[in-house]
């Protein structure tokens, strides 16, 4: 059997105003403002380097519903950038994408996924020999998702690696809202 790998994140929320932080120094929070935005950078990084075949975006791309034309332009250079290694990219929205990129004007790279809100829906990695993994994905329907998502994936066929993609709250995590709450057993 071949070995390769795919790199997983959530939560970038690019272009974060950082306004839970109150008042510090103007040059700190433009420090922390282009901290989210090299993360998605390094984050391609690793994925060029490490040689991945897919990348997997869980949700919360973005702070709000308001997304700047910066943080548009940069997210498509950056999976511009993977598209051109042959490396896909899988997303769904979470509780701060709403209502799911609706704000968004870009068009994306060619092997980018955004699964939408609703259903369960399923992509595959393909390459020469087949299907190299199959993504179940689902996105937020709005910033308030009470419904547990995890639990409308389906049961999974034998064949290539089943991935589920979603963003969701496990097991009531203190300090996070309760949005699109699941438990390890819906997970399993």
């Amino acid at each position: 059997m071949t070995s390769w790998r795919f790199v997983h994140a959530a939560d970038l929320h690019l272009d974060s105003p950082f306004v839970g932080l109150g008042q510090v120094q103007a040059d700190l929070r433009r420090e922390l403002v282009a901290a989210t935005f090299a993360a998605l950078q390094r984050l391609v990084d690793l994925c060029l380097s490490s040689r991945a075949e897919f990348l997997l975006l869980a949700g919360d791309l973005f702070d709000g519903p308001r997304i700047s034309l910066k943080a548009q332009l940069t997210l498509r250079r950056e999976l511009a950038r993977l598209s051109q290694a042959g490396i896909d990219t899988f997303i769904v929205w979470g509780n701060h994408d709403q209502p799911a990129g609706a704000s968004l004007s870009l068009e994306w790279p060619p092997g980018v996924t955004v699964f939408p809100p609703g259903e369960v829906t399923l992509a595959e990695v393909r390459r020469a020999g087949g299907t190299l993994a199959r993504i179940y994905g689902i996105s937020h329907g709005d910033g308030a998702e009470k419904g547990n998502l995890a639990g409308q994936f389906p049961a999974v066929p034998p064949g290539p690696l089943a991935v589920g993609l979603l963003h969701a709250n496990l097991d009531k995590s203190p300090g996070h809202e309760d949005y699109a709450p699941c438990s390890l057993a819906d997970l399993a």
